[in-house]
This record gives structure tokens, sequence and C-alpha cells, in this order.
């Protein structure tokens, strides 16, 4: 994009002596950037492979290379301060772990408004900013470990609706922002109110299906934790309006996020146990199974380059860690499905990946690939969806066709059609999203 409307790339543009940008360059990226937006994308990766969806949220998580706001950190997109992060690092630990990631579209909120507006001025200082943000994954973009999604779903729009509207919290979610309202002006009203304010958040969490574990450890002010479920909704929703569209992978990055998926799956579980499928009632197996202890080989990222990480990617050896590590959520997601307790089947996962980065270790041939590797495993969260999950994923088409009269909703049917592959697979797909990695795990241990 920026070769046709600027005759080079963004890292190129940055090295020459009069790297200025002004309102003529702006807007030829912007008449071809309409013109990419416009097209739909042709990415469609295996079954087996991991893209995980990088938004362009800020980072509210506790710990974890989320990755997620990349480029917004220090201009006007972030409403308020964020703790520095390497995220170059966070970019190197994913893409030992994954096929590569979805980077939301960087440019999109340059040229459009959140309700999808064009933007009559953009400022040259932020355009420069994100500018300077894609020349440094410039290298990952152009090997195609890392793709850029054209996909943006605005909080209005019909895709992202669906997710929302089971929570009933009306028209552009006004009960939760009445209520965030409320708790910024507590100062100024009675201790009695505080506590009916308090009693009023719990009830809206409780009404939701959060429970007090899904929130962070410590979090006890209840405008706190009705604002992280805003976010946490927020995320969610636009993911997953993305993802069914994109065909990335779903990236939950923690309790809470992973609690509303669970809740939007059961929700979407309940539609489709009380459908009746080829005359017999489906049983009503309604939780989503999670495997929340996997490891990855300890490494520390800061000590590779980008283009080491990229060099290794093309090695037999590496395609043969990624080959494992599918192998490993298929081993434990069959365990779990034969019966097999959750905790070995936990056990037999990490054993298999603990013998997969003892070999990537030994045989990778970069120096410096190996120099950062050790023997021992740090926390990786990947969730399997199944049960419910995969039952609306099996009979999604049956779904489909009974959908008006037995009155299952869009969204049932949207998630039945995610969980059981990508579209231009015909074999079904395990459920598939990831969970933030522990880079600080990784970085102590």
């Amino acid at each position: 994009m920026f070769k046709d409307s600027l005759g080079d790339t963004p890292a190129g543009l940055l090295k020459r002596d009069n790297a200025r940008f002004g309102s003529k360059e702006i807007e030829s990226v912007r008449e071809i950037y309409s013109q990419w937006r416009a097209v739909p994308q042709d990415f469609a990766p295996a079954n087996d492979e991991l893209w995980p969806l990088i938004s362009h949220h800020q980072d509210v998580s506790s710990g974890g290379a989320v990755l997620r706001g990349y480029g917004t950190k220090k201009h006007k997109f972030a409403p308020t301060p964020v703790a520095a992060k390497d995220e170059l690092a966070e970019l190197v630990m994913h893409l030992v772990a994954c096929t590569g990631v979805v980077f939301a579209d960087p440019l999109r909120r340059l040229f459009y408004d959140d309700l999808d507006r064009p933007q009559a001025r953009v400022e040259i200082d932020v355009f420069t900013g994100v500018v300077e943000h894609l020349a440094m994954i410039e290298e990952p973009i152009r090997r195609g470990a890392v793709h850029v999604s054209n996909v943006h779903p605005t909080l209005e729009s019909s895709d992202r609706q669906i997710w929302l509207e089971p929570f009933g919290l009306g028209p552009s979610l006004s009960t939760l922002l009445k209520l965030i309202e409320v708790g910024y002006g507590l100062p100024e009203i009675s201790r009695a109110r505080a506590q009916a304010y308090a009693d009023d958040c719990a009830a809206l969490l409780r009404v939701c299906g959060i429970r007090p574990m899904d929130l962070p450890a410590g979090v006890n002010n209840p405008l706190v934790a009705i604002e992280l479920f805003g976010r946490a909704l927020m995320e969610v929703s636009w993911q997953l309006a993305n993802v069914t569209e994109s065909t990335a992978d779903l990236y939950l990055a923690n309790a809470l996020e992973r609690r509303i998926f669970e809740v939007l799956v059961e929700d979407c579980g309940d539609q489709y146990e009380a459908l009746q499928v080829g005359g017999r009632r489906e049983p009503g197996r309604r939780h989503l199974k999670m495997l929340a202890s996997t490891g990855l080989p300890l490494f520390e990222p800061t000590r590779l380059s980008m283009t080491d990480v990229l060099d290794v990617r093309s090695d037999s050896t590496f395609t043969g860690w990624r080959s494992e590590l599918s192998k490993a959520m298929d081993t434990y997601q069959n365990a779990l499905l034969a019966g097999a307790r959750s905790q070995d089947a936990s056990a037999q996962f990490a054993e298999h990946i603990r013998s997969a980065g003892l070999s990537l270790a030994r045989d990778a041939k970069k120096s410096s690939f190996k120099t950062a590797l050790a023997a021992a495993t740090v926390p990786m969260s990947v969730g399997l969806a199944s049960s419910t999950a995969m039952g609306i994923a099996n009979n999604s088409q049956t779904i489909a066709l009974g959908a008006a009269v037995a009155g299952v909703s869009t969204a049932a049917v949207t998630l039945g059609s995610y969980l059981r592959g990508r579209p231009s697979r015909a074999d079904a797909a395990r459920g598939r999203f990831i969970a933030a990695f522990d880079l600080d795990a990784a970085r102590s241990t």
C-alpha cells in the first residue's frame, strides 16, 4: 500500500534524509487504503495453524504478553497511560508458538471514526507514529508471519450486536454505561447510596454470568469491576465479529474474557438443547473445557532479533515444533473426550510439549536461538472448546435450517459455523482460541 501510494515501504520512507509527511502524502495513502479496505482478503490458514487476532484495544489484562493496542501506546488512541512494554519481544514470543499473528488494521483508526465515518483531518504526528510502528514489523509482514486484517466491525454493526444482545444491557450498552457514569459521581453522594451502587454492580455482573473468581485478584471497587467487564465485553464482541469473517483465531487474554466467551457458548448451547435435531433432543452439556497449563520452551525473547526468529521459523526443525504443538492440542482434546481426567490430560500435553521443546533447543541451527532456549517450560493457556460448543459446530448446518422456527439466534448459527472450521476446509476444526503468554514468568524463572 505504501509502495503504491508513496513509492516505498514505511521503513524505506523513514530512512530518507527528508523523511517528513504532510497532507499530500497522507491523502495519497488514504486513496490506496480505501481501495484495499473495500476488497475481501484471501486469508485461509489451515485448521492446524494458530493465528491469534491482535486487537487495537488497549491491553488491560493482568500480566502476559498480549500485544494488544500495538502502535497506539504513545498516541491519542490510548485513553490512559500504558505501562512500558517490549512489544517486539512479545511479538517474538508469539511467533515461536504460533504460525503467525493477525493484527487489527492500524490505519483504519486514522482515516475513520468509531462510527466508520471518514475523518476529515489526520494529524501528521499520529500518522508518522503509525508509520514508525509499521516499519518495526515490516519484515514479519513481508515474510508472511504477520497478517494485517481489513475487517473492523463497529459497535453498532449487526455483526457486533449479536454478541452483545445476550447480556441484555440495552441499546448501545446503555445500562452498563449509566452504571459507570453513576460510579464516577460516588464521591459526591452518601455512604448509603454507595452501598446501593455496589449492590447494583454486583447484581449486573451476576445476571451477566460473571463470578467473583472471573475478576482479577484484589479488585474490590465496584466501579473498577464494572469497567473491566465493559472493556472485556468490547474486546470479546469485537474479536468474535472479526474472526467469524477473517478466519483468525480468538485471542482471550484473561479469565474475564474467557468467562464472557463461555457465557455466550452456554447461551447458544441452551438454544441448541431446545432444538429437536433428527427427532431427538441433544444432551445438555453446557460447559467449555479449558486447558490452562500448557508450556513453551523457556526462552528470553530479548536475546533474539526479529530476523533470527523469522529465519528459524523457515527451518525444518521449527516446522516440526509447530506440528508437535498442534498434535499435543489434539491429544489433549481426544483424551478429554475419551473420559480422561483433566489433570491427566494436562500432564500428557505438558510432557508432549516438553519433549518437543527439548528437540527444538537441541536441533535449532541458529546459535542465537540456541542460547535463548532452555529445557524448562513456561505457562501458555490454550483453550479447546468441546461439549455443547462442538455439538453446535457439528450441527451448525441443521441449526441454520431450523433457526426460523426454533428461535435459534444468529449468534448460535455464527458461533457454530466458526467452531466448525475455517471456511476453506471441509474437515471439522477443534474449537479455536488461544490465551495470553506469561512473558513475565518467562523472564523471572
